[in-house]
């Protein structure tokens, strides 16, 4: 299980690319977005991750490129498959509150 996510094209702002991909995998456009970290990830090369909450938002969920979809609990971060998220996930309830 992994959290949505894609690249930064070139000449695109982060928030941009999170509106972008939000769009392309889920169909869904942010009203509400919240910064949460950025975190370095090595897979085959060292990448940095920007976390973004989407609290609010426009349109229907829908799965438009993952082999499938579901919804995590933030009280279950186990579920998540990589260390980054599972931090990520950890710093948005620090830093938001959602215990």
């Amino acid at each position: 299980v992994a959290l949505p996510g894609g690249h930064v094209e070139p000449g695109e702002g982060i928030e941009d690319a999170l509106r972008r991909e939000l769009m392309e995998e889920l169909g869904i456009t942010p009203v509400e977005v919240r910064y949460v970290c950025t975190l370095l990830h090595r897979s085959a090369e060292f990448r940095r991750l920007h976390y973004f909450a989407v609290p609010q938002w426009e349109g229907r969920v829908e799965n438009h490129e993952a082999a499938s979809l579901r919804w995590v609990p933030l009280t279950a971060p186990h579920d998540l498959d990589l260390e980054v998220d599972r931090l990520a996930l950890a710093e948005y309830q620090r830093v938001y509150h959602h215990a």
